[in-house]
């Protein structure tokens, strides 16, 4: 009872109440109708976007990007790449596909051809017992948006994806910059769209469907 009034008290002060996005106060009423929050969402400041065709792996190039995880231990050599600004480019290399997701590594490649393992800000409660962890540079479901200059990701807890974890980064020039992030750690039969959000920004202010 003191939980439910609770939950209840934080739909009407977050203006959710009959909404499809309410914790307990659910209704019809669909989630772009939640006021936006009263302060201003942060906002990553992105170099300008470039013309030029995203720079391009080699089959060497991925090979050797591959065997960097343990965890690659499937031999497609799938790979894809967007461009993020006038120097640099994001490769997205196929590492392994499970059950019904999988990972790739995603690499950050110059205009010369090189590339590096992409640097990734975590959210801070995951960061800090994952420190060395290879998830730092590896999305599940990785996508990169030209239009809405995001990498994303999305991580079901299970195939009924009434649980897991997604997010988005905004690149600055030198780092992917957290710019949203959603999860809902319980797996207990709750409704796609119903994951918690932890951060969000200007660049990614979830006002979009799970």
């Amino acid at each position: 009872m003191g939980a439910s009034a609770a939950l209840r008290w934080m739909d009407d002060r977050q203006k959710r109440a009959d909404t499809v996005s309410a914790i307990v106060a659910k209704g019809t009423r669909p989630a772009n109708s939640v006021p936006p929050p009263p302060l201003p969402l942060p906002e990553v400041v992105m170099l300008e976007m470039s013309d030029a065709l995203p720079q391009q792996l080699s089959a060497q190039d991925v090979r050797d990007i591959r065997v960097i995880s343990d965890y690659c231990d499937d031999d497609r050599e799938i790979f894809e790449t967007h461009r993020l600004d006038a120097e640099h480019t994001v490769g997205l290399v196929f590492c392994f596909f499970g059950v019904y997701q999988g990972p790739d590594i995603v690499v950050v490649i110059d205009e010369d051809g090189g590339w590096e393992l992409a640097s990734i800000e975590q959210p801070s409660h995951r960061a800090e017992y994952e420190p060395n962890s290879p998830w730092r540079y590896m999305l599940t479901t990785a996508a990169y948006s030209s239009e809405r200059r995001l990498l994303t990701f999305w991580s079901k807890g299970r195939g009924l994806a009434d649980c897991g974890s997604s997010g988005s980064w905004a690149w600055d020039g030198e780092v992917f910059r957290l710019t949203a992030w959603q999860e809902l750690d319980p797996c207990r039969g709750a409704p796609p769209g119903s994951w918690l959000s932890r951060w969000q920004t200007a660049n990614d202010p979830l006002d979009r469907s799970q």
